[in-house]
């Protein structure tokens, strides 16, 4: 997770427009996995 920010981050030092939305568009993923994973967590086993 962290990992991706940074790599985020550095990738598009360039744009900070670009860069914030490049974060919030990773938490929002973030977001969608967990909310996922909740709703499966009782079917599947990792």
């Amino acid at each position: 997770m962290v990992d991706a920010l940074l790599h985020m981050v550095t990738l598009h030092n360039l744009n900070p427009l670009v860069k914030i939305r490049g974060i919030y568009q990773i938490l929002q993923e973030q977001e969608l996995l967990v909310k996922v994973s909740k709703l499966n967590g009782h079917h599947q086993h990792w």
